[in-house]
């Protein structure tokens, strides 16, 4: 067999492994839900309608999040 036609070896990801990069992108994700929801709760001066725009932008964005960690 050639050396040309020889699978590569995969590389390694350099930096952390994934589980622990997934594992500190949760924690992230909880630290920052918690602070829209402080924020939300708070925030007198919005309306009902943004509250839930805000909220569900929210959800959206950590979906995409976990979609990607996974």
């Amino acid at each position: 067999m050639k050396s040309s036609q020889r699978p590569r070896p995969k590389r390694r990801a350099e930096g952390r492994s994934p589980e622990v990069a997934g594992r500190g992108a949760l924690a992230a994700m909880l630290m920052l839900t918690a602070l829209i929801a402080i924020f939300v709760l708070a925030a007198d001066f919005l309306g009902t309608t943004a509250r839930s725009i805000i909220l569900i932008g929210w959800m959206m964005v950590m979906l995409a999040v976990l979609r990607r960690t996974q």
